[in-house]
């Protein structure tokens, strides 16, 4: 019996050892359970600058311990299995079966789909003016194309207000298309300080109207989105954004009510 119990107490602590032992060290990896770049060591290179470090060194290990991605799966799998229920960092079922990104705020219509919207008139009349044909895509996010499937507390009512301030504006070309399968084609753009390239969610096509600035180089991004350009000048701009942004996770995202607004953009010549 007290052999029994000495191979029990050792495979425990032979448990508690292998993701220790299999801790991932290597720098800017991108997590493929849930797509995005776990955290970096909060005392290496690629420290994110005037990150709180209690909370840096807690993300680290939480995203750096061995088989960290087969644990998240194989959770998912089991709660599948048995309770017939999604648990998953990135996704969260609503009503009737429906699968959503997980909602973390309410979305309402306001200032910025305005501004928005009369960029958009900006545009369209400097290309009606010099004969150059206009043609907005939008692609919409599922949770606004079936907000009734959202779960109790989450609403997304910001769609039908957009489209009708986008005809108040005199938008009258729009169409709205789901997917975008030019993304991910093979460019030689790295992703470098600067570079412009699209952003899109898991479905390497999905990409179609948002896109991003690289503050720092993230070469890992190589491959897997598509630049197209490149910030010439004013970078200090998205420097000071990066400053003054309160991020709530390692991805980066930014509350509704702190999120930085467009107040005018220019077109020149």
């Amino acid at each position: 019996m007290k052999k029994l119990q000495i191979v029990f107490i050792t495979l425990f602590f032979v448990l508690l050892a292998l993701p220790l032992a299999f801790f991932n060290w290597e720098e800017n990896v991108v997590s493929e359970i849930d797509n995005r770049q776990l955290t970096n060591n909060p005392f290496g290179p690629n420290a994110e600058p005037g990150a709180d470090l209690t909370a840096s060194l807690e993300s680290y290990v939480q995203d750096r311990i061995g088989f960290r991605d087969e644990m998240i799966l194989g959770y998912t799998l089991l709660n599948d299995q048995l309770f017939h229920k999604m648990i998953h960092p990135l996704y969260e079922y609503g009503k009737d079966g429906y699968v959503f990104f997980k909602q973390k705020q309410n979305v309402q219509f306001g200032d910025y789909h305005i501004a928005f919207a009369e960029m958009l008139a900006e545009i369209q009349d400097y290309c009606q003016v010099r004969d150059v044909p206009f043609l907005f895509v939008l692609n919409p996010e599922k949770a606004a194309v079936y907000p009734d499937k959202l779960r109790d507390g989450i609403h997304y009512d910001n769609v039908k207000e957009a489209f009708a301030r986008m005809r108040e504006d005199g938008i009258t070309d729009v169409i709205v298309q789901p997917t975008h399968v030019i993304n991910g084609i093979e460019n030689d753009l790295s992703h470098t300080r600067g570079a412009i390239s699209m952003a899109r969610s898991n479905d390497p096509d999905s990409a179609s109207s948002q896109f991003f600035i690289v503050h720092e180089d993230s070469t890992y991004l190589d491959g897997q989105y598509a630049g197209f350009g490149h910030v010439t000048s004013g970078m200090e701009i998205v420097d000071q954004i990066c400053k003054d942004a309160v991020v709530t996770d390692n991805n980066g995202s930014v509350d509704y009510e702190n999120q930085p607004v467009i107040e005018s953009i220019k077109i020149i010549d």
